[in-house]
């Protein structure tokens, strides 16, 4: 048999050949998350009382909200309505309660920990689905040998 002939008819190595295509596709993946996940701002407003004292007035604290937040008109109307009460102290501790609510982000601790879930966990899933649960299901499938 020729040499040439004799290696393309060797068995090939699925296995090896599927993870190196699935690190391949994870690393894929991790860029593409990368790129498109929104990151964390240094910038943001997290409270009322650190952005006061960052020097943003009410308004500017409305705008930029309706910015990242993607607020409508109404909810940006109330929002501004709630911050005029309480730079007047007519606020009762329940609407106070609910503007620290429609203000409050998530720390940036958690925006990291949600972005690495969405980054790490599905290739993981995934590797463990198809080099361990898929392979023992086909054992499951093979002739039983006779005793």
């Amino acid at each position: 048999m020729p040499e040439g002939l004799r290696d393309i008819l060797l068995p090939m190595n699925y296995r090896r050949g599927f993870r190196r295509l699935y690190i391949v596709l994870s690393l894929a993946w991790i860029v593409g998350v990368v790129l498109v996940m929104p990151w964390p701002s240094r910038h943001g407003i997290y409270d009322l009382d650190s952005a006061h004292k960052a020097g943003y007035s009410d308004t500017n604290i409305v705008q930029y909200l309706r910015s990242a937040r993607g607020l409508d008109t109404e909810q940006s109307q109330a929002l501004e309505e709630l911050l005029r009460r309480r730079a007047r102290g007519e606020l009762s501790p329940k609407e106070d309660t609910r503007l620290k609510a429609l203000i409050k982000q998530p720390s940036q601790a958690t925006r990291l920990l949600i972005i690495a879930s969405w980054t790490f966990v599905p290739p993981i899933a995934a590797y463990l689905i198809l080099f361990y649960v898929v392979p023992w299901i086909c054992r499951g499938f093979r002739p039983a040998t006779q005793i």
